[in-house]
């Protein structure tokens, strides 16, 4: 054999096991599956690092942004608009409003509710509130009415701030900040000494994230100082010295001007954001979309799979990484996909070894559940909860073993219960408690975990999780609405992308037809404008469908098993348990007389929908 021949054999050889290589690693992950195992053990000592460093009482968060003195003085920081910080000047900043909360009288462990839009505002006042050892409590600010005062009531907030364009929303302030008000900053507002540091112990609140409620209104969830401290995403990006750039809200028309102005790489997407990206018209200016940006990793939740081969196409970003976890959950999972040619729209992947609980992971499993009721099913000789089968579809439960795992508590009014409905005891052995996580998650063969669904009593629209309490509350505050009942509609099945919400409801009795005629079209005339401005719904949260239910055979039906005409034609089971699977089911195209309305565009109210706009959205060429 001569050299040319030796060495050609020599490369395919190499080609060879590098393919066979490839093709071991894709069915069994066991490079993979290590360097998952070795991350989570990074994690572990750097936890037990913190708890030699900090002790029992020194685990405020501002330990992050306090890590950067002396180190990155003069890079840039904080990113805003036309404005920039450097980290000296961030932490001046945050110094100065330090100084001023205390003279208010806010004091360690005092809750301040933050009903602030993005802005430099908010990031400054976030961490100040940290630095004195106070509970930040920020209120989502598309809510309004009863829900807001809501979150006040449950967090026991004793201060409120407000940016001046809230201002007008907001009743009753405790406090309002005023920026002319604060000292002129001085270097001495930086420092931190461990002598004037607030003691704040790890298992205590760092602050409160209102989640979606099931009795109607938000629920404010504690996050323990101990967790926040682990909390990856802002934490990384400030201790490595990087720039956090913040946006006061997202616009497609000035996203990929302001990537390009910002110079930048690295962005933290929702999936909505990302679906909004792709369906925008070709940029008239820039030809090639993949070379006008230098993003080089995405990092988020909630990429439909079209979505993520359709934003990796036209954008040529090389890395997209996406992540599952909750408010509430104790850890998250997540999976970075870094070549075309793995799955995509999934949110973790664990071979053999990440599977096994004597060597990989042990704190996240999905279990078998009755999707009609909710329940986890157990076997019935041993009593235990049984993990899905591959390519079943069961709920996410999160270990939770202290230290290191701790339950994040609801507070307030029936926190107790809402925390205790959230508990699995017992599940694969005496004594083991798990935290349900209420969503629809399957694992395949190869591991691969994707997420479906939410599940109960909340859905996902518009990168909102959306409570149908909280809405169908809103509608029976109005008074001409008798009963209603909110699901979701997945529009995946014609086309689309996601799901949207519906509400089917009935209009009190009592009227003449014709009475009760002009009482349907005069109260679905103003619907949208009363649920969002009188009932408090963020605009995201008002249903796009409505359904008005017509009583028709059912009557007879509800006489026969002993239910109140009160409850209308509400779809209902004998235990007065709502019905949302034929709602569903039957979406947009109902098989009875009922009448079917719907918001063609936002703020222009419900208008009928029609034959023609039905056969569109069957056909998926509606405008959505």
């Amino acid at each position: 054999m001569d050299k040319a021949a030796a060495a050609l054999a020599a490369i395919t050889g190499t080609v060879g096991t590098v393919l066979a290589g490839k093709a071991l690693e894709k069915k069994y992950s066991i490079r993979s599956d290590l360097a998952q195992i070795r991350a989570a053990r990074r994690q572990g000592r750097h936890w037990e690092q913190l708890c030699k460093e900090f002790g029992d009482f020194d685990w405020s968060f501002y330990h992050v942004l306090h890590f950067t003195s002396g180190r990155n003085e003069y890079d840039e920081a904080f990113l805003f608009e036309d404005r920039s910080w450097t980290y000296a000047e961030t932490r001046a900043e945050v110094g100065r409003l330090a100084v001023e909360f205390e003279r208010m009288g806010i004091r360690n462990r005092t809750v301040v509710a933050m009903f602030i839009n993005n802005s430099p505002e908010f990031y400054f006042m976030w961490w100040a509130l940290f630095k004195i050892g106070a509970i930040p409590a920020p209120i989502n600010t598309a809510i309004t009415q009863e829900p807001f005062r809501h979150c006040l009531k449950i967090s026991e907030a004793e201060f409120l701030f407000c940016t001046f364009e809230l201002h007008s929303a907001v009743a009753n302030s405790l406090g309002i900040l005023k920026h002319n008000n604060l000292d002129t900053v001085h270097s001495s507002m930086a420092e931190w000494p461990a002598n004037q540091r607030p003691k704040v112990g790890q298992a205590e609140t760092s602050q409160y994230l209102f989640t979606s409620g099931t009795t109607g209104l938000p629920k404010a969830a504690t996050w323990p100082t101990g967790y926040a401290s682990r909390y990856a995403l802002l934490p990384a990006t400030v201790r490595s010295g990087g720039t956090v750039i913040l946006a006061r809200k997202f616009s497609v028309r000035n996203f990929w001007p302001d990537v390009r102005r910002t110079k930048v790489n690295m962005l933290f997407y929702i999936g909505e954001m990302v679906r909004y990206l792709v369906q925008a018209p070709p940029d008239p200016v820039h030809a090639d979309e993949k070379k006008t940006h230098g993003i080089e990793i995405i990092y988020g939740l909630g990429l439909a799979e079209p979505v993520w081969r359709a934003f990796r196409d036209r954008f040529g970003v090389p890395w997209i990484s996406e992540y599952y976890g909750s408010t509430e959950a104790t850890s998250s999972i997540s999976y970075s996909n870094v070549s075309n040619d793995e799955p995509v729209a999934k949110v973790a992947h664990w071979g053999p070894l990440m599977r096994n609980s004597w060597f990989g992971q042990d704190t996240f499993y999905i279990v078998r559940v009755d999707m009609d009721t909710g329940e986890v099913i157990r076997d019935p000789r041993s009593g235990y909860c049984i993990q899905a089968a591959y390519d079943e579809v069961g709920e996410a439960v999160n270990r939770i073993k202290p230290p290191l795992q701790r339950v994040h508590d609801y507070v307030g009014e029936g926190g107790t219960e809402a925390t205790n409905k959230k508990l699995l005891r017992n599940v694969f052995s005496k004594g083991d408690l798990f935290w349900r996580l209420g969503d629809a998650l399957s694992m395949d063969r190869h591991g691969y975990i994707t997420f479906h669904d939410r599940l109960g009593d909340t859905f996902r629209a518009k990168g909102h999780n959306i409570s149908t309490t909280e809405v169908e509350m809103a509608f029976l505050n109005h008074p001409h609405i008798s009963s209603a009942n909110v699901f979701a509609i997945s529009m995946t099945q014609y086309g689309y992308d996601g799901q949207l919400g519906a509400a089917a409801i009935t209009f009190r009795n009592g009227a003449s037809p014709i009475q009760a005629g002009n009482v349907e079209i005069d109260s679905i005339r103003g619907l949208e404008q009363y649920l969002v401005e009188s009932a408090g719904l963020a605009n995201y949260a008002v249903p796009r469908f409505l359904r008005v239910l017509v009583d028709d055979d059912q009557a007879q039906e509800r006489e026969q098993i002993g239910i109140s005409d009160e409850v209308g034609s509400e779809y209902v089971s004998v235990m007065l348990k709502k019905l949302k699977t034929g709602l569903r089911k039957e979406a947009f195209s109902p098989a009875n007389n009922d009448r079917m309305y719907w918001i063609e565009r936002e703020g222009q109210g419900y208008v009928p929908l029609t034959v023609d706009t039905q056969r569109k959205l069957l056909g998926g060429v509606a405008r959505l």
